[in-house]
């Protein structure tokens, strides 16, 4: 039960996401992929639309199609490019994390009769914007998943215990659960302490969910409260606790 509860912790924060060698290989990029496929699909105009989207050898493949047979001049090229970039990749703090994985962004453009007309290849890890701190707790991507991730605290883990808040300091996720009980003996607190940590590091290191977080390589604390505000302990778990990553 408590090691669910932590994958359920985990996966509230980023919904899935893994890690492999190739991310389009990871279940997580395929899941990302049909979702950005429900939008791009219903957003046709009758002047532009998507097609499906792909993901090969770290490259995530967007295909747009334009609606004539005209071929566009260096200088709208010229002009797509710039847009694309500027006001479009490196504006996007969701694209931070492609940046961070090492995700390579491809855009294709199709004329009417499905021809290829031009190519936009991105790597967000150029984006000036971008990478610019070594605090993972910096970006944006990641102020903006703790933040919804507090708008639905606190969680009620199970008859004993809620977590009520997150937040990110030095690399490092920091959960403050409470316990519903106003005092613990000094066994009890350390048998919690023993045997939570050890459920910690287990789920830390091999729940599938929590492969971004070792990938991008943040840590993950957890401090535990008396119903009264009084500290018992920490549990806490790093990537280099994972020998098998």
């Amino acid at each position: 039960m408590k090691k669910f509860i932590f994958a359920i912790l985990f996966a509230n924060l980023f919904f899935g996401f893994a890690f492999g060698r190739d991310t389009c290989d990871e279940q997580y990029m395929k899941e990302w992929i049909d979702r950005l496929d429900s939008i791009n699909l219903n957003a046709r105009t009758r002047d532009f639309w998507f097609s499906k989207s792909q993901c090969q050898n770290n490259t995530m493949i967007l295909n747009g199609h334009i609606n004539t047979n005209q071929t566009p001049s260096q200088r709208e090229k010229d002009e797509l490019d710039k847009f694309m970039k500027n006001e479009v990749m490196c504006s996007d703090y969701n694209i931070e994390l492609a940046a961070d994985i090492g995700l390579n962004i491809k855009m294709n453009f199709f004329n009417k009769s499905g021809n290829l007309v031009h190519t936009i290849n991105t790597n967000p890890r150029n984006c000036p914007n971008f990478l610019n701190s070594t605090n993972i707790c910096d970006r944006k991507y990641i102020i903006n998943s703790i933040n919804k991730f507090n708008a639905r605290m606190p969680m009620v883990l199970d008859e004993y215990s809620a977590t009520y808040n997150l937040y990110c300091a030095s690399n490092t996720y920091i959960y403050s659960t409470m316990f519903f009980v106003n005092h613990l003996s000094d066994n009890t607190v350390l048998e919690l302490k023993n045997e939570y940590q050890q459920i910690m590091l287990n789920s830390y290191c091999t729940n599938p969910s929590d492969r971004l977080l070792r990938k991008l390589g943040v840590s993950v604390k957890h401090d535990y409260y008396l119903q009264n505000g009084t500290f018992l302990f920490s549990t806490h778990a790093s990537p280099s606790n994972c020998p098998n990553f």
